[in-house]
C-alpha cells in the first residue's frame, strides 16, 4: 500500500468538505442564474407575445374589413360585371375614396390596391410617402402576382421586401375583383417608438432565416446577430454590452418578432437575500482555505521540522536539534522531550564509543602479548641448539643480543611505534639468526624517505620475518628477505604499501588458502594476529595479499594521512 503523508491526508479530509461545498455553490449559482434569466426571459417573452398578439389583431382586423368590403360593397359588386370605360373608372375611383377612410384609421397599412379583371381597371392609394422606385416595384410585384401566381390569394399574409423595406401583403379575390392590403413593418407599434417608454430594450422583426427586417442599424451597433432557435433566450452582443434575445414567430406573414433587452448579469438581478447568501458561500470557501493555511502553519510545519530532524539524526548528525517556530504547548513539550532524548543518545553513543576503543586497546595488547611468547620460544630453541653444539662464545653473544632485543620488547607497550624502531628490531632479530644459522639470512630494506616518521604497529614486520626464517629456509641456500615500504598517492587518498618477500619455499597450498580466506590455523597464528591488529586499527581500509612469487610474499595496503605538517598513518 502506498504511503500517504500527513499533508496529503489533511488535504484529502478537507476535500471531503470542500468538494461537496463547491459543488453545492456551483449548483446554487447555476440554478440561481438560470432562474433569474428565465424570469427575465419570461418578462421579455410576455412583451413579445403582447406586441405579436397586437400585430395579429391588427392584421386580422384589416383582413376582416377588406373581406367584408369586397363582399358587400355595392360598388365592388358592380366591378364584377363588364362596364364602360368611363363607368369603370368612376366606380373604381369611388371604391378607392371609400377605402381611404379605412386606411386613415390603420396607420400600419402602407398601401391599398384594387384590380378588376373584366374591366381591366387598377387603382392604388398609399398611406404615406414612398419613393417613386418603391411604388413602382410594389405595383409591378402586385401585377405579376395576380397574373402569374394563381394561388396568391390562398397564402394569407406573406412577407415581401421591396428596396430593403419589409412589407406584408394580403391578396383577396371575389368574382374577378382583387383587393390587396399592404402593411409596412417599419410602422408597426413598438415600445421603443413610444416617447414615454423608459426601457432600453427594443423589438424587431426577422424573416424565417433570422435575417433582420427592422432596426438594422441598432442591431449592427449592438453587435447582435439574430438566429432562429428553440431556446427560451440567447445572449448576444459585443463583449462590453450583452443583450438577452427572446423570440416569437408570428402566425401570419412568416415573420418572427424578437426582443433584445440589456443583459446585466446575475448580481444585477439578485435580491438582497440572494446576494448575501452568495457572499456567505464564498466566505465559507475562503475560510476553508484559511483553515488549511492555519493547519499548515501551526501543525504541518512543526511536524515537518520534526521529520527533517529525525532524518538528520538517522544520517548520524547527532548534534541536530528540533526547533519549532509556533510555541504551542504540545510542540514545545515535544521539542524539549526530543532534544533531551537526542542529548541522551549522544552521551550514550560517546560512552559506547569509548568502551569500544577500550575493548579494542585490550585486544591489541592481548594480540601483541600473544606474539611475544612465540618469539621467545624461537629464541630459546636457538639457544638450546647452540648449547647442544657447545658453542659457548656464540651463546654468550646471542644472550647479549637477545637481552638487548628483549629489553626493547618489554619496554615497548604502545599500540604504535615509529617505523624506524620496528626496522631496528627486525635487523636485531636477523643478527641473532645470523649467529645460529649455518647459512646466515640476508635482509634488504627499502624505506620511502617520506615515511621516516610513520607510526606502525609493533612486532608486525618481525612476525613476517620470523615466519620466513621458520618456513622458508632451504638447506645450503642463503635466505634473502626483502622489505619495501613505499607511499602510493592518487591525488585524493594516500596509501602505504608494505611488501615482505623471501626466496624460500613459500606458503603451502593449504596455508595460502587459509590465509587468503582469513581462516584461523595454528600454523600461522602470528600472521593472523597481525591481520587482526590492522583490522582493528584501520577497519576495512586495510588489505592483506598473500602469494608465492619465487618464495612467500606478503603485501599490505593501509591508509596514510598528513596531519600538522607531519606524515602519520590514520
Amino acid at each position: 500500500m502506498k504511503k500517504m503523508s500527513s499533508k496529503q491526508l489533511i488535504i484529502m479530509i478537507q476535500m471531503i468538505f470542500i468538494v461537496p461545498m463547491l459543488v453545492l455553490l456551483v449548483f446554487y449559482n447555476v440554478y440561481t442564474t438560470n432562474t433569474l434569466n428565465r424570469k427575465i426571459a419570461d418578462v421579455n417573452k410576455n412583451t413579445v407575445l403582447l406586441y405579436n398578439h397586437s400585430l395579429q389583431l391588427e392584421l386580422d382586423d384589416i383582413e376582416k374589413h377588406a373581406t367584408n368590403f369586397l363582399a358587400n360593397d355595392s360598388d365592388m359588386q358592380r366591378m364584377q360585371y363588364q362596364l364602360t370605360s368611363l363607368d369603370a373608372y368612376l366606380v373604381s375611383t369611388q371604391v378607392m375614396r371609400k377605402y381611404r377612410t379605412v386606411m386613415g384609421a390603420k396607420d400600419v397599412m402602407a398601401a391599398f390596391f384594387f384590380y378588376s379583371e373584366k374591366n381591366h381597371v387598377s387603382q392604388q392609394i398609399y398611406n404615406r410617402t414612398y419613393s417613386y422606385l418603391e411604388k413602382k416595384q410594389t405595383e409591378t410585384f402586385v401585377k405579376e402576382s395576380i397574373s402569374e401566381d394563381s394561388a396568391v390569394c390562398s397564402k394569407g399574409w406573406f412577407l415581401h421586401v421591396i428596396e430593403e423595406r419589409p412589407f406584408l401583403f394580403r391578396f383577396l379575390k371575389n368574382q374577378g375583383v382583387y383587393m390587396i392590403c399592404t402593411v409596412d413593418l417599419d410602422y408597426v407599434q413598438m415600445p421603443q417608438k413610444l416617447a414615454s417608454y423608459p426601457g432600453s430594450e427594443f423589438l424587431f422583426f426577422t424573416d424565417e432565416a433570422g435575417e433582420p427586417l427592422t432596426e438594422k442599424r441598432r442591431l449592427s451597433e449592438a453587435g447582435i446577430q439574430p438566429e432562429i432557435s428553440d431556446k427560451l433566450f440567447s445572449v448576444k452582443g459585443l463583449s462590453g454590452k450583452k443583450y438577452m434575445v427572446v423570440q416569437q414567430t408570428s402566425q401570419n406573414g412568416g415573420v418572427t418578432l424578437m426582443c433584445a433587452a440589456p443583459y446585466q448579469g446575475v448580481l444585477m438581478n439578485m435580491n438582497v437575500t440572494q446576494i448575501l447568501l452568495l457572499i456567505m458561500s464564498v466566505a465559507i470557501v475562503l475560510l476553508i482555505f484559511f483553515s488549511y493555511n492555519f493547519l499548515r502553519r501551526f501543525f504541518l510545519q512543526p511536524f515537518n521540522a520534526l521529520v527533517v530532524t529525525m532524518e538528520q539524526v538517522k544520517q548520524g548528525k547527532l548534534d541536530a536539534k528540533l526547533e519549532v517556530s509556533q510555541k504551542t504547548d504540545e510542540f514545545v513539550r515535544l521539542q524539549n522531550t526530543f532534544n533531551g532524548m537526542i542529548d541522551e543518545i549522544h552521551n550514550l553513543r560517546i560512552a559506547s564509543y569509548e568502551q569500544r576503543l577500550e575493548n579494542q586497546q585490550v585486544e591489541l595488547q592481548y594480540l601483541q602479548i600473544q606474539i611475544r611468547p612465540h618469539f621467545f620460544l624461537n629464541c630459546l630453541k636457538n639457544l638450546y641448539a647452540l648449547a647442544q653444539e657447545k658453542k659457548l662464545d656464540q651463546i654468550q653473544e646471542m644472550i647479549l643480543a637477545l637481552s638487548a632485543h628483549l629489553r626493547f620488547l618489554f619496554r615497548e607497550t604502545r599500540a604504535m611505534v615509529p617505523i624506524s624502531d620496528e626496522i631496528k628490531s627486525v635487523q636485531n632479530y636477523i643478527a641473532l639468526q645470523q649467529m645460529v644459522m649455518p647459512t646466515p639470512p640476508i635482509l634488504t630494506v627499502e624505506l620511502d624517505p617520506r615515511l621516516q616518521d610513520m607510526q606502525f604497529p609493533p612486532l608486525s614486520l618481525l612476525t613476517f620475518v620470523e615466519n620466513s626464517i621458520k618456513y622458508g629456509e632451504v638447506p645450503g641456500k642463503a635466505l634473502n628477505i626483502f622489505i619495501r615500504i613505499s607511499l602510493l598517492e592518487d591525488g585524493q587518498e594516500s596509501f602505504v604499501d608494505v611488501v615482505v618477500q623471501d626466496n624460500g619455499n613459500g606458503f603451502s597450498e593449504e596455508s595460502l588458502k587459509n590465509l587468503q580466506e582469513n581462516s584461523r590455523t595454528a600454523q600461522h597464528i602470528g600472521i593472523q594476529n597481525v591481520c587482526r591488529r590492522f583490522q582493528l586499527l584501520y577497519g576495512e581500509k586495510s588489505t592483506f595479499l598473500f602469494s608465492n612469487r619465487g618464495g612467500a610474499e606478503i603485501e599490505i595496503f593501509f591508509p596514510f594521512s598528513r596531519e600538522g605538517g607531519e606524515e602519520k598513518t590514520v
